[in-house]
């Protein structure tokens, strides 16, 4: 009897995968590229990410990854809930996890990543793609496969803030009202040149509270506006923090006493000339514990969504995030 037909889906990301492995290159025409083992791949994919291009882009990975002869499976997140759901199912069952879009898509995988997790590649997409400049990741479809079968794994280490993981920058202030702001106005994709009439107007119009902030038990007094961060850049490759070291136990502290515009405009041009930490009234100190707790309130952030008003204590429970990242 002849055999029946494939079903095909209907619709969403799963139609593309499968019009993708119908095509000529996934039909097994084309020779596998070396002899790497069969490897399960699990990709998470944000619909919003890159103006709706999210799921297209994973289906040209997978389809890629499927001509190699991988296994690989596709889920579309519906809220930042469901993509640490994915995370946690997805790491007991696949060897390599592939989160398609921004940094925002990632941080959301994050909360639901157990101990010990697979290897994850961050397939950039979106608006926020400070990680992926921070690593130097592709992205077109060919070179991101080849991270996922070969990328050096780069362990990073994941901090907490009131209890919700962060991966890269955890800041106070200025920072926070800048992005509650900018959260409050969102209503679709923002490019990044939306950033710059929030920013400018944050500078005119917000007064900071200071707050105190102990690092380590050490109380270093009061500051308007600080930074806790795991990586050299921050939003931009065109500000530079300053030499970080991933893995190492520690993060960057970054703390500025006055956040008026004579402060601030010196602490975002030291950043541009290559590094914060020297700028004058800039504290700098690295930690593993940061408490910042002030007489009045100030808006946090964390890796660039509202986190809510101090107090907020950030500590490094021990957890590290496999990364995989370019050869060297």
């Amino acid at each position: 009897m002849p055999s029946s037909p494939e079903p095909r889906p209907s619709q969403g990301p799963e139609l593309l995968l499968h019009r993708w492995s119908q095509s000529w290159a996934c039909r097994g025409r084309y020779p596998p590229l070396d002899c790497l083992p069969f490897m399960e791949f699990d990709l998470l994919t944000n619909p919003r990410s890159g103006k709706g291009e999210g799921p297209a882009r994973a289906a040209a990975i997978a389809a890629e990854l499927l001509r190699r002869g991988h296994g690989v499976q596709i889920h579309a997140g519906q809220s930042a809930e469901d993509a640490a759901l994915w995370a946690a199912a997805a790491a007991e069952r696949s060897q390599r996890l592939l989160v398609v879009g921004g940094d925002g898509s990632l941080s959301a995988a994050l909360q639901g990543l157990p101990q010990g997790c697979p290897p994850v590649l961050l397939c950039p997409l979106g608006t926020g793609n400070a990680m992926s400049l921070e690593l130097g990741l592709p992205s077109e479809p060919g070179q991101l496969a080849d991270l996922a079968e070969r990328g050096r794994t780069q362990k990073v280490d994941i901090g907490e803030a009131n209890g919700r993981r962060c991966f890269m920058v955890m800041g106070f202030g200025m920072d926070g009202e800048i992005v509650r702001r900018i959260e409050e106005r969102r209503s679709g994709t923002m490019r990044k040149t939306d950033y710059l009439p929030v920013i400018l107007k944050t500078l005119q119009a917000w007064t900071p509270e200071p707050q105190r902030v102990w690092i380590d038990g050490e109380d270093l007094g009061e500051f308007d506006f600080g930074i806790v961060a795991n990586v050299s850049t921050y939003g931009t490759w065109a500000l530079q923090l300053g030499p970080c070291e991933y893995d190492d136990g520690l993060w960057e502290v970054y703390l500025v006493r006055r956040a008026d515009l004579p402060g601030t405009s010196v602490a975002a041009g030291a950043a541009l000339l290559g590094s914060l930490r020297h700028a004058p009234g800039v504290v700098h100190r690295r930690g593993r514990e940061v408490i910042v707790q002030g007489t009045e309130a100030s808006p946090f952030q964390v890796d660039g969504d509202f986190g809510g008003n101090t107090p907020v204590n950030f500590n490094l429970p021990g957890f590290q995030l496999p990364l995989l990242v370019p050869e060297r």
